[in-house]
Order: C-alpha cells, then sequence, then structure tokens
C-alpha cells in the first residue's frame, strides 16, 4: 500500500509521468495488464496509453489496484 500511496502523493504533487510510472509498476504485479484492463472498462491498449502518456484519468487505475492490494492484504491475514 505505501507504493500505491506514493503514486497517489507523485500524482497529486503534479508528478504525474512519475505517478504513471509507479501505477504501470503495479499494475503490472498486481493485476496484470488483462485483468487491469477488463477491471477498468479499458482495453488493453487504452490502458497501456493511460498509464504513459499524459492523461488524466487514472482515478479507475488507482481504485483497481487499491481494491486488489487490500485484497492480497487480507488474504495474507488471514
Amino acid at each position: 500500500m505505501a507504493v500505491l500511496d506514493e503514486a497517489a502523493a507523485t500524482f497529486l504533487s503534479g508528478e504525474l509521468h512519475v505517478a504513471r510510472l509507479i501505477l504501470r509498476d503495479l499494475g503490472n504485479a498486481s493485476a496484470g495488464f488483462e485483468g487491469l484492463a477488463i477491471e477498468t472498462n479499458r482495453s488493453n491498449k487504452s490502458l497501456h496509453r493511460v498509464l504513459s502518456e499524459k492523461r488524466h484519468n487514472l482515478a479507475a487505475v488507482f481504485g483497481v489496484i487499491g481494491r486488489r492490494l487490500v485484497a492480497q492484504l487480507k488474504a495474507l491475514c488471514s
């Protein structure tokens, strides 16, 4: 969760490029681009654009990765 918090902080501080790089790595690690694309209702290609170009619709990506990380933490604690 700390890395997701870092991505959010960099996004909010205007460092969009850094936030996208962090989210891209988290997305690959947690859901994979295929899973992330399905859960955000985007095509795989669209998702790659969101995470690599100057786009502003990162809320869906933050939401999915955050939910997955919480679920993984709950599973580990059970």
